[in-house]
């Protein structure tokens, strides 16, 4: 990685431990950048969240850059790999912003350099709270299957259809543990 203040690597390194402890995995924690595609074994699924903080409306500082940053381009590493690996399908997905960063035009973008990799493209803005997960989020969805697998694909439909459905996750922290959380949706 190469962040200025060395928050990122602290930050993938203490993922990259909690990862390992829970499912006992030793995770890659180097730049994509710097992993060549043949280092890779062969797979059926790509996974991916690029960094959000490029495409974030909250990020201001430093401002929302979108694909002009090199963190908003990453998602062009998530190509690379879908060009020479041809998994089945890929997964991806980053924060809402991302459908209105770079005056709308980073995600059409986005979406058309993942179907030149070959793939049949589809998105979702989904909200975490419609699907019985604890937390009020929004995310930017985008999945593809290879065309030659002519795959029509589906978002599945909420569990939930409105906030007061939901177990805020204070809630959930309140049943696990003795420690109040005070604020916490």
């Amino acid at each position: 990685m190469t962040p200025r203040d060395g928050a990122d690597i602290i930050f993938s390194e203490n993922a990259g431990t909690e990862f390992e402890s829970n499912f006992k995995i030793k995770p890659d924690n180097r730049d994509i950048r710097k992993v060549k595609t043949s280092e890779l074994p062969d797979f059926d699924i790509l996974t991916g969240g690029f960094p959000c903080l490029s495409f974030s409306i909250v990020a201001q500082n430093p401002k929302r850059l979108g694909i002009k940053d090199d963190k908003g381009k990453l998602f062009f590493e998530m190509c690379r790999i879908l060009r020479k690996k041809k998994p089945k399908c890929f997964i991806a997905e980053n924060v809402k912003g991302i459908m209105s960063a770079n005056n709308k035009e980073a995600f059409p973008l986005i979406i058309k350099e993942f179907e030149k990799c070959g793939y049949t493209v589809v998105h979702c803005l989904l909200n975490s709270t419609h699907y019985k997960v604890p937390q009020k989020r929004e995310r930017g969805i985008i999945a593809g299957f290879r065309n030659n697998l002519k795959i029509k694909f589906d978002f599945p439909g909420a569990v939930y259809s409105s906030e007061s459905e939901y177990t805020a996750l204070g809630k959930v922290i309140e049943k696990l543990c003795d420690i109040k959380p005070k604020n916490i949706l």
